[in-house]
């Protein structure tokens, strides 16, 4: 995750150091019956929520010129103490963008086992075919130790297990095709971490502690609440960045609003005016009697009289032009003589 985090706690140096060891520590405690250069994978064990989330009030401002999203004002209760990581996450007048936003519910859960997610498979086997860029989000690479992590998050806290479980079959053949064609002899396992706002299902492998459990579903829900206030600010999210770019695109577009400026103004308007304020009504009446006057004196002065062979030549134009067929109701009847254009 780029580090758009910014902290205002003192004591966040130790608390950054500690929660970023805490995906070392719960690998270390991983101790299942496996057999070398073959995964070990587990069934999920879901685990609910043991404390209520503390109050917190967010309010955020939707910069769509530059597609951010800026933090306006954070207020957090008491109840929260110094152990949580969510209070000190951010401060008033921090940012980020709508390309972050776009996957902020996982990142920002997330954030406190690894900073870093979506490393290829590639990093740690031999090229062997198109699933080489597949990308769990946590590898941990050791001596003699492979293990590979799949996070996510759902809304549906009553349907955790067959999320848990997609994930797992998504990597299971894959890993151990790359196992059997390297020829590994390392321990190896693969688990997966679904967080709800409500609770949390994980690989019966790990040992997750009430501590860390309550911790990831109060920032998936945390993360949840940004995204919700952000679209209710008009953020408007897609679910590929091409798309995103498209949306971002348009917004910005439609937020810039137009200048007007008339020559000889100050500064720029509104909208284009004609200042009239210096004429009375009067004025206006006599100067436009004297323009009409002059007008129909010049037209006078142009007019010719049209005889027979004008009119029958405008005749036959018509005539060639509509076939003849005239609705002579629809003609319109002009005098012998007009006043020239």
């Amino acid at each position: 995750i780029p580090s758009i985090y910014s902290f205002k706690y003192k004591n966040y140096c130790d608390k950054q150091r500690e929660m970023t060891a805490l995906l070392n520590r719960i690998t270390d405690q991983v101790n299942p019956i496996w057999i070398e250069g073959v995964l070990s994978t587990s069934s999920g064990v879901i685990k609910r929520c043991s404390r209520d989330m503390p109050g917190f009030d967010v309010s955020l401002k939707f910069d769509a010129v530059n597609q951010r999203i800026v933090f306006e004002e954070l207020q957090f209760s008491e109840d929260w103490g110094d152990s949580s990581t969510i209070p000190s996450s951010y401060q008033e007048g921090h940012h980020i963008s709508v390309e972050q936003l776009r996957t902020f519910q996982h990142d920002y859960t997330f954030w406190i086992l690894s900073e870093e997610t979506d490393r290829k498979l590639s990093s740690v086997f031999s090229p062997l075919d198109s699933n080489d860029d597949m990308t769990p989000d946590v590898i941990v690479s050791r001596d003699g130790l492979l293990a590979f992590y799949e996070f996510g998050t759902t809304m549906n806290s009553n349907r955790l297990q067959g999320p848990h479980d997609i994930k797992i079959e998504k990597y299971k053949s894959v890993i151990n095709d790359r196992l059997r064609n390297d020829s590994k002899e390392v321990k190896c396992f693969l688990a997966a971490i679904i967080v709800s706002t409500t609770a949390i299902c994980y690989s019966d492998l790990l040992d997750l502690d009430e501590f860390t459990i309550n911790e990831l579903i109060h920032r998936y829900r945390f993360a949840t609440r940004v995204v919700d206030e952000a679209k209710r600010q008009g953020v408007q999210l897609a679910e590929s960045p091409r798309e995103q770019e498209l949306i971002n695109l348009k917004l910005t577009l439609t937020s810039i609003e137009p200048e007007f400026t008339d020559d000889g103004l100050p500064g720029a308007v509104t909208k284009g005016s004609i200042i009239t304020d210096d004429i009375s009504t009067e004025a206006a009446l006599n100067y436009s009697k004297l323009l009409y006057h002059k007008c129909f004196l010049e037209g006078v002065r142009h007019m010719g009289k049209q005889d027979v062979p004008d009119r029958g030549q405008i005749t036959d134009y018509i005539d060639s032009i509509i076939g003849g067929r005239v609705d002579q109701k629809s003609i319109i009847q002009l005098p012998g003589n007009l006043p020239s254009p």
